[in-house]
């Protein structure tokens, strides 16, 4: 989680149970909450990393897609990249916004089939929702992420949430260290 780390910013990852998840390149990290626990009082965002398996697990995944709409209506930072936007968009989120997406023609199906504005844009930042389109947006997805935490903050503590699914973590993401 070296971006985020490295500003300050606390995490916690969350899976649909506690266990090792593997990246695409053979890294680990563990899960230290379910979804279905995640008290949203404890957090200021709710980020969805996506990557292999978001669809089989987190596309359609009930605890989750409530999870956010909640986060949505309190306000909280919510963002998104690579499979894990498709999560946002299912869950109602991104209707009649701009977003973006990793440049899969079934990605971007779903976006467009849930009402969503697909850009080809690496990042897009709509009110409290970032969405970034995947491993090459990363590092960018990562500074908006950080900025936009630190501005909401106004100097407290973080505590973060991203939220992977429950099978692998993307090769790259602004959490990368692991």
């Amino acid at each position: 989680m070296g971006q985020m780390k490295k500003a300050g910013i606390l995490t916690d990852v969350a899976s649909t149970e506690i266990k090792s998840i593997h990246g695409m390149k053979g890294a680990h990290v563990k899960s230290n909450i379910k979804i279905k626990d995640i008290n949203l009082q404890d957090y200021d965002a709710l980020i969805d990393i996506g990557g292999e398996g978001t669809e089989k697990h987190l596309w359609n995944y009930k605890p989750l897609k409530e999870l956010l709409v909640l986060a949505d209506q309190k306000g909280k930072l919510i963002a998104g990249i690579y499979e894990g936007i498709v999560v946002l968009a299912h869950a109602g989120l991104l209707k009649g916004m701009k977003s973006t997406t990793f440049p899969s023609e079934s990605f971007i199906k779903e976006l467009i089939k849930s009402g969503t504005v697909f850009t080809c844009k690496d990042v897009e930042f709509n009110d409290s929702i970032i969405t970034g389109s995947g491993p090459a947006s990363a590092d960018e997805f990562g500074k908006v992420l950080i900025h936009s935490l630190n501005t909401i903050s106004k100097g407290r503590i973080h505590k973060r949430v991203p939220v992977h699914e429950s099978e692998t973590i993307p090769m790259t993401t602004p959490f990368d260290d692991y």
